[in-house]
């Protein structure tokens, strides 16, 4: 009964099911954005960071904290410690900014606490284009027509359209014009919050009906603009906008750009949140994009992660026919093959409606890893099973079933392991774990049910003979001999003196261990990408252009470059996203990356990276923080020690990673001339700024489409000291008094940003070097960490490798099969020998190591690594039940692995390579069984002896020629 209910309830949350590649980890990043119009950078540090960091330092599970100051605006990055709930820190932020907002000026706004992943991209890119049409009307008609209907799709949490310049309108005051009529620009400003506006009177009422009272005055029309009146002149005169002021269009100053193929285009990112269903979200995106296209725009998706999805779905479908059909034609000639296989995919689709209901239930999605733990399950339960299962009468009968028991111990070791690898490797194992036993269980479970409920109602005939068997072992035959033939000439080659076989193995594992400590360990799944993304970051505060020049640049490199097919960018100023797209067959991996970026070559002021855990290993990049407190000196430091590094060799340049300090004008206010002319401070900081950088009045409705109206001085009053110094400020008596009466005025550096990381001061420049080696980064470290500082200055090395040391995921991997059958060897009721253990399965899974890296080449991605934790566990199972020994075992797996290869796409490769090193270790297991076995009956001893005895000559012989050189010294 409750089987049934499982059942059901998965067939009705298969269809809410979402579908994920690969279980992502939350990044643990908290920011903290306030917003403070009017404070300049030093102001914002000392009054709005400085107090928030010392706040936030306070709450636990902090891990780093980075800030930056700037005019009008502080951003806090916090990046808080693994399986932090990140709910709960927002609130604990709060909590403790609030208890500091009495302490901040009036004029700064509560703090925005929010999540953010610096390693956040689109689900989708969606291209618009229209003949005719140029791309500022293009993208406000996008704006207009889907932005806001993309936005309320269920499970979307941002859009963002680029490209083309949203327009306002700009209305240029003549300083000069407006002092004759005694204005200013706050009184345009408030004249148009004025009288832009509908306003309800009230009613009046009648007998029987009653009538609304409206004044309508909302500006709809740019000719009415000009003519609006400002005031009465003395002689009753009104005086218009027009009289001193011009009003246009022009673009606004905030900007984001995007391109396709180094060409301008208008595009919508689109952005989901952490568990949605990425393939509901395209359908809606796709179905909202046809409705709302009244204006026949020309949609191009230029990227659509949910047909990746799709594409993997279909091939996880035809990896699990093939797998399927294998074990199918393996077991043709076991004649209890028809009612066993038709019961097991019974079974195996009870199963998987069984998951479908507990993901739906966890409200998880589900992933790749957790389809391969159950594809794994479903083979392994196969080839076990199949053995202890006789039908007779119809009458379904198990022998002994002890696998279960050997599998959960052999996986909960694997399991217990990984929590010392990093933890995308343990995230990916335990997401295929937990599957691959209890779809073991589930099996074991619905089988004896299914097959007495459904299967033996079929009356499934049951050959006395099995099927086919004399051309099944004729076909085997030929299949086999060619491979004993191989496998005879190497073992008659091996086996020929008593010595050769154990000197091979030995030097083999010396051989293998070595590999093992020089292989390069990276968490991530090259082999399955068909794209990499990259991100160009410049010093803060970059203009537009500038970020937008480079960025064009680096995209034409990339285009050129044999293997990409497509380069999308969304450019923000100091910051651009390249979605890089790549030629089928071609894999983002370590030595294609390496071969792209040194294409890019120079960046001028940027740093290109890839959004890729191993990236600084693949580039050798290394970045810099001085830490200190005095920002003049930091700077000289800085430029002092880049321009040494510079000279030494190796090193291909270093970028500085912050905006240097500029020459400003500063101004000084004159108390006494602030009081004498009636003027005060902040009246003084408004006007200025509606001066130089003006102000949005309102909105203006042009065509149902909001348009701001932007209210500052004409250019000529904006472009030149001398200009400056003539602008005349009204105070508040209505008088006009020049700035030079007001403030004196400096010429002097100063920053545009404060950088702040652990609450201290700190400024990052990056070193890049020529190739990858180890020693010349070590170099390169040391040179720096050697640069003598003044006191309470110092520097550290930003380690972007984390976590992931390839010398100590190497010695896991060493010690993990050697504590593996160590535990075997006490828990097993066969006593086996220890150093048994080590002869037939331990250095045969170094050796693995070898040969993965000699046919596969490159660096040991996640696949590989989950395939050498699986190994132990499931191919020790194997031949625990004497599965191994069977030849025809051994061809199963290179067989499975020969049709993966010629009918399944890369959108699965990674499971590919997981069963590469099963195939491999497998066999690695089946020839040390064997030659053991025939060398120990050839020579009649026993290998462990062997050895054992050899090694204790070796000590003898190395303690009498220590005795004897003691002696003759």
């Amino acid at each position: 009964m409750a089987g049934s209910f499982l059942i059901l309830f998965g067939m009705l949350s298969f269809r809410d099911l979402s579908f994920v590649r690969i279980a992502k980890k939350v990044y643990p990043g908290i920011a903290i954005r306030t917003e403070a119009q009017g404070f300049d950078a030093s102001k914002i540090e000392d009054d709005i960071t400085t107090p928030i960091e010392r706040v936030i330092a306070q709450v636990g599970g902090v891990r780093k904290m980075t800030s930056v100051s700037e005019d009008g605006t502080s951003l806090i990055q916090v990046q808080l410690e693994e399986g932090v709930d990140l709910k709960f820190k927002s609130l604990e932020f709060r909590e403790k900014i609030d208890t500091i907002l009495s302490l901040f000026p009036r004029e700064v706004h509560k703090p925005q606490v929010y999540r953010y992943d610096p390693s956040n991209s689109p689900l989708m890119v969606v291209s618009f284009s229209k003949e005719n049409v140029n791309e500022d009307e293009l993208r406000e008609i996008v704006e207009k027509s889907f932005k806001k209907s993309l936005e309320s799709i269920d499970g979307v949490s941002q859009v963002i359209v680029a490209g083309g310049k949203i327009r306002e309108i700009l209305i240029s005051c003549d300083a000069k014009q407006m002092e004759a009529y005694s204005l200013s620009l706050r009184d345009i400003v408030n004249k148009f919050q004025d009288i832009n506006q509908n306003d309800s009177l009230g009613k009046i009422i009648e007998i029987n009906d009653s009538l609304a009272l409206q004044v309508r005055e909302k500006l709809s029309q740019m000719v009415r603009i000009k003519d609006i009146p400002l005031k009465v002149d003395e002689k009753g005169r009104p005086i218009y906008l027009k009289d001193l002021a011009t009003v246009s269009y022009a673009p606004r100053d905030d900007h984001i750009g995007a391109r396709l193929n180094a060409k301008e285009k208008v595009s919508a990112f689109i952005y989901k949140n952490d568990n949605s269903d990425a393939t509901f979200i395209a359908n809606q995106v796709r179905l909202v994009l046809q409705s709302k296209n009244q204006a026949k725009i020309l949609v191009e998706y230029n990227q659509d992660e949910s047909l990746i999805i799709r594409e993997t779905i279909f091939s996880l479908v035809r990896l699990t026919l093939i797998s399927y059909f294998l074990l199918f034609v393996y077991f043709f000639r076991n004649k209890s093959l028809p009612l066993f296989f038709v019961t097991f995919l019974f079974s195996f689709v009870s199963i998987l409606l069984c998951f479908a209901f507990i993901y739906r239930i966890l409200k998880e999605p589900v992933s790749l890893s957790g389809i391969y733990g159950l594809l794994l399950a479903s083979i392994l339960w196969f080839l076990l099973r199949i053995r202890e299962v006789s039908f007779r009468d119809h009458q379904l009968k198990f022998q002994e079933r002890t696998a279960f028991r050997n599998l959960v111990l052999g996986i909960f070791l694997c399991l217990l392991f990984t929590f010392l690898f990093p933890y995308t490797v343990f995230l990916f194992f335990a997401n295929l774990a937990f599957p691959l036993l209890f779809g073991f269980i589930l099996l074991d479970f619905y089988f004896p049910i299914l097959f007495a409920n459904v299967t033996s109602k079929i009356q499934i005939p049951i050959p006395e003979t099995p099927y086919g068997k004399e051309k099944w072992m004729y076909l085997s035959g030929l299949i086999l001999a060619k491979g004993k033939q191989i496998f005879t000439k190497t073992k008659t080659s091996i086996l020929s003196h008593k010595l050769l076989f154990p000197v091979s193995v030995l030097f083999l594992s010396t051989l293998s261990v070595y590999t093992v400590l020089h292989h390069d360990f990276y968490d991530n799944i090259q082999s399955d990408e068909r794209e990499t993304v990259a991100i160009l970051e410049f010093p803060s505060g970059t203009s537009f252009d500038h970020t937008s020049k480079v960025t064009l640049d680096v995209e034409k490199k990339l285009l050129a470059f044999s293997g990409v097919k497509q380069v999308v960018s969304k450019i923000d100023p100091a910051h651009s996203l390249l979605l890089i797209t790549l030629q089928d067959g071609i894999f983002p991996d370590r030595q294609f990356l390496q071969d792209l970026k040194s294409g890019v070559g120079s960046t001028d002021d940027a740093f290109l990276f890839f959004l890729s855990d191993t990236d600084s290993a693949y580039f050798q990049e290394i970045v810099f923080d001085l830490v200190g407190y005095d920002q003049k000196e930091l700077e000289e430091l800085t430029q002092k020690i880049t321009e040494a590094v510079k000279n030494l060799d190796g090193v291909n340049e270093a970028v500085l990673r912050y905006k240097q300090s500029r020459e400003e004008l500063e101004l000084l206010p004159k108390q006494e001339s602030f009081m004498i002319s009636s003027m005060t401070l902040p009246l003084f900081g408004d006007e200025l700024r509606l001066a130089l950088q003006g102000g949005v009045a309102t909105k203006f409705i042009d065509r149902e489409k909001e348009i701001d109206i932007r209210v500052r001085y004409s250019e000529k009053y904006r472009n030149s000291k001398n200009e400056f110094n003539n602008i005349r400020i009204k105070n508040i008596r209505n008088k006009f008094v020049p700035i030079s009466e007001l403030v004196e005025t400096k010429q002097d550096k100063i920053p545009l940003k404060y950088y702040h990381k652990n609450r201290s001061r700190v400024l990052s420049f990056a070193v890049k070097l020529e190739g990858n080696s180890t020693r010349l980064r070590n170099e390169v470290i040391m040179f720096v960490k050697s640069t003598a500082l003044p006191e309470g200055y110092h520097i550290e090395v930003e380690d972007a490798n984390e976590g992931t040391n390839n010398v100590s995921i190497a010695i896991l991997f060493i010690l993990y099969p050697i504590f593996f059958f160590l535990f075997v060897s006490l828990i097993e009721e066969r006593k086996l020998r220890f150093l048994h253990l080590m002869l037939v399965y331990v250095l045969p899974y170094y050796f693995t190591f070898f040969l993965l890296q000699y046919i596969f080449l490159g660096p040991f991605s996640l696949p590989f690594q989950i395939g050498m934790l699986l190994s132990l566990p499931i191919c020790f199972l194997l031949f625990h039940f004497r599965l191994g020994k069977a030849v025809y075992t051994n061809y199963f797996f290179c067989l499975t692995y020969v049709l993966f290869l010629i009918f399944l796409d890369t959108t699965v490769m990674s499971f590919m390579h997981i069963w590469a090193s099963l195939t491999i270790y497998f066999l690695m297991i089946s020839a040390a069984h064997f030659l053991k076995g025939t060398w120990e009956r050839q020579y009649e001893d026993s290998l462990e002896n062997f050895l054992w005895e050899s090694v204790l000559k070796v000590k003898r012989y190395v303690n009498e020629r220590r005795i004897f050189l003691k002696k003759k010294g």
